[in-house]
């Protein structure tokens, strides 16, 4: 929410620094919370890719919004819907967070390295056989193989580990069959895109094609109110509604445009594009 004069910081709790989203579900704030950190980070992190200075608005909340995260990891380095340190975390929500860090280490703001480590500790203990867990002992699952792959090419700036060599051998065996794409599912197509787009090459070739044209082909068409959208109509829109759907599918489809590849190029310290 943005207050009358323009700010966005009311939309943050004043005493706890999280988010309020003003969500169905109030149970999975940190869900909301990670997610508008990202978003404040991201304005914060496309200031600096074009060489000019943040709005100080943005880079004091989002700064108190990372500092919410750290204090909230859990005891096994993930993160979860709540507070309570001792839940096990899941990597959806872990996902959502660790975009934020990364984002906000663009934006030059502080992110502790110790909530880094844990945090990769987290990822590395959720991989098994190419895919990353999204909560054992449930299997792996494909939306969060591709946020596993994120991990350690955002923080790790490698393309050598097992989990991101295995999850790009096992999604690039998916694209090939198409088996991911004859059911919307637009949080797995985001995921995956974004870290099949950090390996490259022949792979990241592979899924693109299965990818791009299949989110283009549901795309709506005519001339109602509609037009230019997705429709609601995967397993997580029932929650999100057509916003989510459509952003998701614009994220999905602007990879190419607004991001470099950073993994295996330790050097390259820039992640947006200016």
């Amino acid at each position: 929410e943005q207050a009358p004069d323009g700010s966005i910081v009311g939309s943050q709790n004043p005493t706890q620094q999280q988010i309020i989203a003003g969500a169905k579900f109030q149970q999975y704030f940190m869900y909301e919370h990670a997610l508008g950190t990202f978003a404040l980070c991201e304005a914060c992190a496309v200031a600096v890719a074009e060489g000019k200075k943040p709005d100080p608005r943005y880079l004091k909340a989002a700064a108190r919004a990372v500092y919410f995260i750290e204090r909230l990891q859990h005891d096994d380095g993930g993160w979860r819907y709540t507070t309570n340190a001792r839940d096990p975390s899941d990597c959806s929500v872990s996902g959502w967070v660790m975009l934020a860090l990364k984002t906000a280490r663009e934006a030059k703001l502080s992110v502790s390295p110790q909530t880094v480590s844990r945090m990769m500790g987290f990822f590395a203990a959720h991989y098994a056989d190419g895919r990353t867990y999204y909560q054992p002992p449930n299997p792996g699952t494909d939306a969060m193989t591709g946020v596993g792959m994120m991990a350690v090419e955002f923080f790790q700036h490698t393309l050598d580990s097992p989990i991101a060599q295995g999850g790009a051998a096992y999604l690039t065996d998916q694209a090939d069959g198409r088996r991911l794409f004859f059911l919307p599912n637009y949080y797995l197509w985001y995921n995956c895109t974004m870290a099949m787009f950090q390996v490259g090459g022949g792979p990241w070739q592979r899924w693109n094609n299965a990818v791009r044209d299949r989110v283009i082909s549901l795309q709506a068409q005519g001339e109602g109110c509609d037009r230019g959208s997705w429709p609601p109509d995967d397993m997580y829109s029932g929650q999100g509604g057509r916003i989510y759907s459509t952003a998701l599918a614009v994220l999905t489809l602007e990879v190419y445009y607004r991001f470099e590849r950073v993994a295996g190029q330790p050097e390259k310290e820039k992640f947006f594009k200016k």
